[in-house]
């Protein structure tokens, strides 16, 4: 613990840059794309109730209109800290991925979507880099587990149709622990429809929002991967593609 305090990890890390407020006046007119600017991102993951989220690996967030990312970057730089200032080294690269399971984003434009999915790559190679004391290469299990999380998770989409560009429902994957473990994990798929179905007596996968957690359960979930260790997650994903 000390070790990893000791390196600055756990300090904000400020990787990721300013967001352009409007990119045109065309894709205003169109998508109603406006972004919004780093200090009310900041204020807004400040605020009680969610800075406790975003200090916790498990708890989930869920963006509907993702843009560039800045909301998702906000929570994955805190996560990340706090996976700095609580966990050994040893343990570090395990629970950054849990963080990375636990955030999930949904982008219509493919530009937005790309540059959301790299940056919170971006961030965590630079996490990496800094625990580790020198870059992350991309043939790592690590790498690759986090880049597999991610894709799966920040996915192209429009929210209020929940349907993606090919007219399929948005499934996204949820990533539950075992129990009494601390690497092993269970991939399950579920629609972002049945978050938002009536009925929360089931749940997929505990869900939240950037406005806190929904302890409500609801929807079925699709067969699960074969459980695996954390690290190993890209594996699944090549072995289930």
């Amino acid at each position: 613990m000390e070790q990893l305090e000791a390196t600055g990890c756990g300090q904000a890390m400020d990787v990721y840059r300013e967001p352009l407020l409007i990119k045109s006046k065309q894709r205003v007119q169109k998508h109603g794309e406006v972004f919004t600017p780093r200090w009310v991102v900041e204020k807004m993951i400040a605020i009680p109730g969610i800075k406790e989220k975003t200090e916790d690996v498990f708890a989930t967030f869920l963006e509907p209109s993702a843009g560039e990312g800045a909301f998702l970057l906000a929570i994955e730089n805190a996560k990340l800290q706090h996976a700095c200032r609580n966990y050994s080294k040893e343990s570090w690269g395990a629970y950054a991925l849990w963080a990375l399971t636990s955030i999930y984003g949904i982008e219509f434009l493919e530009d937005n979507l790309n540059v959301v999915r790299r940056g919170m790559l971006d961030l965590f190679a630079a996490f990496c880099e800094t625990v580790y004391g020198r870059p992350i290469s991309e043939e790592t299990d690590l790498f690759k587990s986090a880049r597999t999380i991610i894709l799966a998770n920040i996915v192209q989409g429009d929210a209020l149709t929940k349907k993606n560009r090919w007219g399929e429902e948005i499934t996204f994957s949820c990533w539950s622990q075992v129990p009494g473990t601390e690497r092993m994990v269970e991939r399950t798929a579920f629609t972002y429809s049945s978050l938002l179905a009536e009925s929360r007596d089931k749940a997929p996968c505990p869900q939240g929002s950037l406005f806190g957690v929904l302890e409500q359960q609801s929807g079925e979930a699709a067969p699960a991967y074969a459980m695996a260790d954390i690290e190993q997650v890209w594996r699944e994903e090549r072995e289930n593609g």
